[in-house]
């Protein structure tokens, strides 16, 4: 059959008639209106999405995260280091160690969260097993937490477990060499040692005690140690006096990358311990005293103390530092008094908390700080450049003049930490 072509192209002039609006079709502004339209409505699902709140490019931030020995770099927009644990699929106990805690705020790139999972550790004490929840790593950390009391004398290792069927012991094993303690009489002075050594000789040698040939011990050398066993040193006719002195206890410092420059934390209290010396004392008017030996009565514990080595520069701020001409020696103090004073904001006036404002003037008051630094006023930084107010490279330089009154920058640190202001 024959299709009239007059007809058919009357009928699709018809449709387009009824499809688009008169002259609407050809409009010029048809496809930039929909498309605004297309994006708007995008933008909205997006807010809502979001939980209303737009996201901006400067909320990302890249974490390092390590969870237990897994180490774990990646981009993130959590708020806090919970809202980060969530959204990885990290569950948390109560027992774990979370650095740093759950609720600290996220505003900044190469910031750091170790996670320590705790696991069932079994500890034997005496014929007594406990099992415990623990994330410590330390043998001696994991039992004093388990309420498990430790002298600097006793003994404690960890060692795996073959067969936990059969020794009923869940997870890590802990053994406790518990220290006994003794009565040492020398030359008629007693003093208590607390030993883990079995025999009486091994007692004497441990302590670095050696007898003359005229000189005796009572019970026997090869004689079992027992908890109180009374030992006599015997005199051999020398006059001696028996001192116990004090031990002072060291201290030492660990760089702890988890931790910000300049702050430094105490994770384990010193003790004094105490020696006992033995003098020899010449019998004629002189009274000479020579020491003939000396021994540990108690051992002492040192100081253990955690010094933040974490140094953030990254992105803009490393590019400012090199602008300004800060030595790479000075940026740890560079950002540790910059982060106090402003959080690396070059338009923060004194007083202004949270992010960082957009630039809205400079306080003209003199008791007012601005800027990295803080200078107070701010307008004395017009000595390094007039873009003082808005250009962060030219506070640094002024800051960095400011900080040769302390020294330099190191300097201004040590006086930042005593003082909290510089």
């Amino acid at each position: 059959m024959r299709t009239n072509t007059k007809d058919s192209k009357q009928a699709g002039k018809q449709k387009d008639t009824q499809k688009w609006p008169k002259g609407l079709k050809h409009h010029p502004f048809v496809i930039p209106v929909i498309t605004f339209l297309t994006l708007f409505f995008l933008t909205a699902i997006g807010l809502v999405f979001f939980n209303g709140q737009a996201v901006k490019p400067e909320d990302l931030h890249v974490v390092s995260l390590t969870v237990d020995t897994q180490k774990q770099t990646l981009p993130t927009r959590a708020k806090t280091v919970k809202e980060l644990l969530q959204k990885q699929n990290i569950e948390i106990n109560d027992q774990d160690i979370i650095e740093p805690a759950l609720d600290t705020k996220i505003l900044e790139d190469n910031f750091s969260v170790n996670v320590y999972k705790a696991r069932p550790v079994t500890i034997e004490d005496q014929g007594r097993k406990i099992t415990v929840l623990s994330a410590y790593q330390d043998p001696r950390t994991i039992a004093e937490k388990a309420g498990i009391r430790l002298t600097p004398e006793d003994g404690i290792v960890q060692a795996p477990v073959a067969d936990i069927s059969q020794q009923n012991i869940i997870g890590e094993n802990l053994a406790i060499d518990r220290a006994i303690t003794v009565q040492l009489n020398l030359y008629g002075t007693i003093v208590q040692v607390r030993t883990r050594e079995d025999t009486v000789k091994g007692l004497l040698q441990s302590k670095n005690i050696t007898l003359s040939t005229d000189q005796q011990v009572f019970p026997g050398p090869n004689t079992k140690l027992t908890p109180n066993l009374n030992i006599v040193v015997a005199n051999s006719g020398k006059k001696v006096e028996v001192i116990e002195e004090t031990i002072p206890f060291e201290t030492e410092t660990r760089n702890d990358p988890t931790l910000p420059a300049g702050e430094n934390k105490v994770i384990q209290e010193g003790v004094v311990g105490k020696k006992v010396v033995v003098y020899e004392v010449t019998q004629d008017a002189t009274a000479v005293k020579t020491p003939l030996q000396q021994f540990e009565s108690l051992t002492p514990v040192k100081k253990i103390i955690a010094k933040g080595t974490k140094t953030i520069i990254l992105g803009t701020r490393a590019e400012w530092l090199v602008a300004a001409g800060v030595s790479p020696a000075d940026y740890a103090a560079v950002d540790y008094i910059i982060g106090k004073e402003s959080g690396w904001c070059p338009t923060k006036w004194q007083g202004e908390y949270g992010g960082c404002p957009a630039y809205h003037g400079a306080p003209t008051s003199a008791g007012v700080g601005y800027g990295l630094c803080q200078a107070t006023p701010g307008y004395k930084m017009a000595s390094a450049g007039a873009d003082w107010a808005t250009n962060p490279v030219t506070q640094l330089r002024w800051c960095s003049g400011y900080a040769k009154r302390y020294g330099g920058w190191q300097g201004a640190y040590n006086f930042w930490i005593v003082n909290r202001w510089w």
